[in-house]
């Protein structure tokens, strides 16, 4: 018996967010809220895709929910008063920079780097190497981070790999390179490091889940 995937079903009832009913039948789970005096931006990875019909990839209704949570990438952070709410994180799930192996996608050749002839083709769904549905970070790349950057986000903190890291950005235009990355969660990834390590990345382990969060808390010296 092959069973369908929940398709957001868990997240849009199990979890409290200030998401609309409009937004939840409509399977849009973007949304921004303040805690304290840091702005929260949580983002949909998967936007536009329906649970496991991989034939949504790529097709017109699901470039157009990419690009209309790209205009809100722009325009939520623009609008924070920093007087109020100084700090921007933006959260989400797969992870831009990872040191492994199996949980590397590229747009262009070179690994991490992103040439201007191939950002709308890998935002639109074509990468150098890599599968688009599983791995949406790439394509993510090519257009948010600017956007990050031009809006002054402070730190990311994404998911997926496994494993517990800290890195800045370094990737398309080096003028970017000013937001803080965290990967945090379960950890006991069974992969294998990539051949290098690349000189962004400031912290990686897989050692045990309270550590992790210890030294993601460190300042970077």
């Amino acid at each position: 018996m092959k069973l369908e995937a929940e398709n957001y079903l868990g997240y849009i009832y199990r979890v409290y967010t200030p998401i609309t009913e409009n937004a939840k039948t409509e399977l849009h789970t973007k949304y921004a809220v303040d805690i304290g005096i840091i702005h929260c931006v949580f983002l949909d990875d998967y936007a536009g895709s329906r649970g496991t019909n991989i034939t949504m990839v790529g097709a017109a209704a699901w470039l157009a929910n990419r690009n209309a949570q790209l205009e809100w990438v722009k325009s939520d952070p623009e609008s924070v008063d920093r007087s109020v709410t100084p700090w921007v994180v933006v959260i989400k799930h797969n992870s831009y920079y990872n040191t492994w192996s199996n949980l590397q996608c590229r747009c262009s050749s070179p690994i991490f780097e992103i040439n201007e002839d191939d950002v709308d083709k890998c935002w639109n769904d074509t990468y150098y190497s890599g599968i688009v549905y599983s791995q949406p970070q790439c394509g993510q790349m090519a257009k948010w981070e600017e956007a990050f950057s031009a809006n002054d986000v402070n730190a990311m903190i994404m998911a997926h790999v496994h494993v517990h890291e800290r890195t800045v950005m370094d990737v398309r235009i080096a003028l970017f390179a000013t937001v803080d990355y965290w990967l945090i969660g379960r950890s006991d990834n069974a992969g294998d490091f990539i051949s290098f390590v690349f000189v962004f990345d400031l912290y990686t382990s897989v050692c045990t889940y309270v550590s992790q969060w210890m030294s993601a808390l460190m300042p970077i010296e």
